[in-house]
């Protein structure tokens, strides 16, 4: 199996059974080097500490404090995760969500949960 524990992710995700099994997807795929974030603010504040951003985001949409959407659009005016490729990893089947995300061009695809092994590996066929 290829290694990709060079590929830095972050997990942004309110809800921890959820983080708990897509970290288990993930490393089971090689992707080692993993941080997780329970919203979108503290997910900014994580963004903003970093000498480097992610090179893979997985956003949930629906989180308390602040959302997946909202995540983007400050994150998009800060300018702090531009080269990263983001997905979408939601259980929300609002078409409207589906619409927004395309305003941003560092959003790759739109995964319904739970996150799987081929999911992750569709993820790993952009590097």
């Amino acid at each position: 199996m290829e290694t990709y524990s060079h590929l830095k992710v972050l997990l942004i995700e309110d809800d921890g059974v959820t983080n708990y099994l897509s970290k288990i997807e993930l490393n089971s795929c090689g992707l080692t080097n993993i941080s997780v974030t329970e919203n979108g603010q503290e997910a900014i504040e994580y963004l903003k500490k970093e000498e480097t951003p992610p090179d893979i985001i997985l956003l949930d949409l629906n989180m308390p404090i602040m959302g997946g959407i909202e995540f983007l659009q400050k994150s998009y005016e800060m300018e702090l995760c531009i080269p990263s490729r983001i997905f979408i990893l939601t259980s929300s089947i609002r078409p409207e969500d589906k619409i927004k995300i395309h305003e941003f061009d560092n959003v790759k695809d739109y995964l319904e949960k739970p996150l799987t092994s081929l999911k992750v590996e569709n993820i790993l066929k952009n590097f």
